[in-house]
């Protein structure tokens, strides 16, 4: 059990825990963790909806690895959303699956990069929506995208995915209810509160080699399939991870 606050002194906060709960003393179990162990894999489940929802990901770092603020760095570049945007469809965006899917296939719903990040392990990868009758140009677009994670990074795109990944995390900060959730995190996974300060420092020092290091190295792993409404038109699993191994 955690107790995070914001706003009290840690002695004052320690008082008042320790007059409000009584817990007995446990004892320490000492469990055997089993390693993840990452194979990849396919599922899809029919329902009656009109749209096809496909979600392509790969195996990437945990809260752990070296390689997790590069990984973060990547989603930003991805980016993504639905296909109206304030002011009309997509203006004002430059991520990648803005630039190169919504804006360009008008018959793409939703492509949005995802980052899930486990204690001994992580996903990354990409979901989309579209009719579906275009689920497999759908599967095509977005495996191209994540194809070209492994190629050229541009300065440009680079240093606004890093400046978005840092205003992003200090915005999140602005308010009481994620500053108690980042605590509580920050302390169950790390053991300790790293300021803002040394987090936008690595993400500073995050280059395009980096972000072609870690693209490459999770297109190495089988890739895991998703698919949920109507799923008839998604190509087979095999031919999938054909693509990939190109």
């Amino acid at each position: 059990m955690l107790v995070a606050a914001v706003g009290v002194e840690h002695e004052t906060l320690v008082k008042h825990v320790e007059r409000a709960m009584y817990l007995p003393n446990g004892t320490e179990d000492k469990l055997v963790k089993q390693p993840s162990h990452y194979t990849g894999g396919d599922v899809r489940v029919p329902s009656n909806d009109e749209f096809a929802h496909v979600a392509l990901a790969f195996e990437t770092c945990s809260w752990h690895g070296d390689d997790l603020i590069p990984m973060c760095v990547l989603q930003q570049m991805l980016g993504g959303g639905g296909s109206f945007s304030a002011g009309g469809p997509g203006k004002g965006m430059h991520s990648r699956l803005y630039e190169n899917v919504l804006n360009k296939y008008g018959w793409v719903e939703q492509a949005q990069a995802f980052n899930s990040i486990f204690s001994d392990s992580g996903l990354f990868g990409v979901y989309g929506m579209a009719r579906g009758d275009a689920a497999a140009d759908l599967v095509t677009v977005l495996s191209e995208q994540l194809k070209a994670t492994a190629g050229p990074v541009s300065a440009v795109e680079l240093n606004r995915s890093k400046n978005q990944l840092a205003s992003n995390m200090l915005f999140q900060l602005e308010t009481r209810s994620m500053q108690l959730e980042d605590l509580g995190k920050q302390m169950l996974l790390f053991g300790r509160i790293p300021p803002s300060k040394e987090i936008i420092e690595k993400i500073n020092n995050v280059t395009a080699a980096d972000i072609q290091r870690v693209g490459e190295k999770m297109l190495k792993t089988p890739v895991s399939v998703a698919g949920y409404g109507d799923v008839g038109y998604i190509p087979r699993y095999d031919l999938i991870q054909k693509s990939f191994s190109k």
